[in-house]
């Protein structure tokens, strides 16, 4: 075969950014899913329950209320954390936040 007509290489940095592509455009399109469609954000493992939780914890009355509603569960991380987001910019709020977390993992 003549050297001329051989397809150039791939560099190794161009193989490197293929893992990043593909997970920008998959997440992507994921968050557009979301966006359109909030109410799938709570499909997941202990999704029911889990907004359940946040209903309650978002309805009591005082902070001490809700600090024992949310230490009375067994995994407060995920109670505390999302009824926040939600307070302040509803399912979007934790979608983005979930996908920066995501983003920001890759990065490191």
């Amino acid at each position: 075969m003549d050297p001329a007509f051989r397809a150039p290489a791939v560099s190794r940095t161009a193989w490197m950014l293929i893992p990043v592509i593909a997970f920008v455009l998959l997440h992507g399109a994921l968050l557009a899913f979301d966006l359109s469609h909030p109410d799938a954000v709570f499909g997941g493992d202990r999704a029911a329950t889990r907004w359940q939780t946040m209903q309650t914890n978002m309805a009591t009355d005082s902070r001490d209320a809700r600090d024992a509603a949310i230490l009375h569960f067994s995994q407060p991380g995920d109670y505390l954390l999302q009824t926040r987001l939600h307070e302040l910019g509803g399912f979007r709020a934790i979608i983005l936040t979930q996908l920066l977390i995501a983003f920001g993992s890759l990065l490191t």
